[in-house]
């Protein structure tokens, strides 16, 4: 993260969504510390399913995602 706290990083449209949550991992966040919310509409995208692609989830062709501790 930058010293905002800002983690920046690109997937493709056809990759799961379980690639940003083993992105997050590798950042040293653990699943169940965290909720991942999209700003609009909003909705906990821990709550979908991890297989579904981004481009399915239409989460493209950019948004701003936020990891809400819990």
């Amino acid at each position: 993260p930058n010293d905002e706290g800002i983690l920046l990083r690109r997937f493709r449209i056809k990759d799961p969504l379980q690639m940003l949550f083993d992105y997050l991992t590798s950042q040293g966040r653990m699943f169940g510390e965290y909720k991942i919310l999209s700003t609009y509409p909003k909705r906990d995208l821990t709550q979908l399913n991890r297989l579904d692609t981004f481009e399915q989830l239409k989460l493209y062709p950019q948004e701003q995602l936020i990891l809400e501790a819990l």
